[in-house]
């Protein structure tokens, strides 16, 4: 039995890993081992631990079990592409004030101006990558990168490293990084049916109402100056409705970006970005990326992917709140409202609130096709992985107080306050599953 026989190399397809493994034979040294691992090019990236492990396998007349890394590669680290650096106007504040005192970093403006001829970006050259190596010592380039910046839309020119507004609008920066300059479409009074429901590319401010049955859908950002009652809100990037967003049985909102209401009452509120609530919720239904209510949430459920803070959970007459963090938004459809065949209100699936790990109806699934089915299923297994990664960051934030009978869940973890709590924090121990939490300080 020669060396080759004896000693068996295999070396992935991208020469990063190179695996050894002793067979049965005759007794052989490491002088062997060397030779066989040049003799298939292996130049570099020895691990001298694992030579040492396989010249005493080697040193025996027995196979070993199993296989050792013997080399490894360096893979190249990918550059930066160029990328922009956006210039924001001296009116921006950094932050507002909470009841507490303390300030609050999150809260930015919704829609911010330009002038047409305004410097609205820099653009932050590229940056190169680092080459790898390969156990037979030859070099691996990293990835090419890209010199000039994506993400450039309308209303938008570059100059060298400047990007310039060629027309007066609002800037737009979409949730994969583009920029553009939108003219802002302003509605002076109430949406009803004086004007109709009102559909833009652009962004839309309100200076009234969306009154019950109404629509507004525009591809940016809406501003509503009053309140949502019974309406309905589709925005591609941010909402801002500065009175109450009321359901009366239709209403919902769902937006791109970041929205915020001064209360929300029987309305389902959906988005990608944060959800604030500057005063109560009551009776309805929230999913964002992250919720704050700034006053009380007595609500049928207030969902986030990441992190839940209220000021009040709950009431003392046990009226019912339930809050889940932990839990994915949903896919790319997750913003086009469907309707409900059975009261005519525009409503999402129930799937939106409960979640893929909750008992679906089975007459729904009579009639599938295999393919179906199957997609269905890898689409719940995706879920859930986006779940378990969700679960090492989601927490949710009692500022003031919670009542009994309230629900505290993060992914498959769940309580349901026996007594009142004061300024907690809970958290997900991964190793135990179980909730703990933690006094937040004052």
């Amino acid at each position: 039995m020669g060396d080759e026989d004896r000693i068996r190399v295999r070396i992935d397809d991208a020469g990063l890993e190179a695996w050894a493994s002793i067979a049965a034979g005759a007794r052989l040294d490491r002088a062997a081992l060397i030779g066989r691992l040049e003799a298939v090019g292996i130049e570099s990236g020895f691990d001298r631990s694992n030579l040492d492990r396989l010249v005493h396998a080697l040193e025996q007349e027995s196979a070993m079990q199993g296989e050792l890394l013997v080399a490894c590669g360096e893979a190249p680290t990918p550059g930066r592409p160029a990328r922009l650096q956006l210039i924001e106007p001296d009116a921006i504040v950094a932050g507002t004030h909470r009841e507490d005192g303390s300030l609050d970093y999150r809260e930015r403006r919704l829609i911010v101006p330009v002038e047409e001829g305004g410097l609205i970006a820099l653009v932050v050259p590229a940056s190169a990558g680092k080459p790898g190596s390969t156990v037979y010592g030859t070099s691996i380039d990293p990835p090419p990168v890209a010199e000039d910046p994506s993400g450039l839309g309308e209303g938008v020119t570059l100059e060298g490293s400047r990007v310039i507004a060629t027309r007066s609008g609002a800037r737009v920066v979409s949730p994969d990084g583009g920029l553009s300059v939108v003219e802002m479409m302003v509605h002076a009074g109430s949406v009803d049916l004086h004007s109709g429901s009102l559909t833009t590319e652009g962004s839309l401010a309100i200076t009234g109402d969306v009154t019950h049955g109404m629509s507004v859908r525009a591809a940016h950002d809406v501003r509503v100056d009053g309140l949502v009652d019974g309406g309905v809100i589709v925005a591609g990037g941010s909402v801002s409705v500065k009175g109450g967003a009321l359901g009366s049985e239709a209403g919902q909102i769902r937006a791109n970006g970041d929205l915020r209401v001064g209360h929300a009452l029987g309305i389902r509120l959906l988005a990608r970005g944060m959800i604030r609530v500057d005063r109560h919720v009551s009776t309805s239904h929230l999913h964002g990326r992250e919720v704050e209510v700034h006053g009380q949430a007595l609500s049928d459920e207030i969902v986030a992917e990441d992190q839940i803070r209220v000021q009040i959970a709950g009431s003392r007459s046990g009226a019912p709140c339930c809050l889940r963090a932990a839990v994915p938004l949903e896919g790319d459809d997750f913003y086009a409202p469907q309707q409900n065949t059975q009261t005519g209100n525009s409503v999402s699936e129930s799937r939106q609130s409960s979640g893929h790990g909750r008992r679906s109806d089975r007459s729904r699934r009579r009639g599938r096709s295999a393919r179906e089915t199957r997609l269905e299923l890898e689409a719940r297994v995706a879920w859930r992985e986006q779940q378990r990664e969700l679960e090492r960051t989601a927490a949710i934030v009692i500022e003031k107080e919670a009542y009994p009978g309230c629900r505290i869940e993060i992914g498959r973890a769940r309580h349901t306050l026996e007594e009142k709590v004061h300024r907690r924090t809970y958290r997900l121990d991964l190793e135990s599953g179980e909730l703990v939490w933690t006094e937040n300080k004052t």
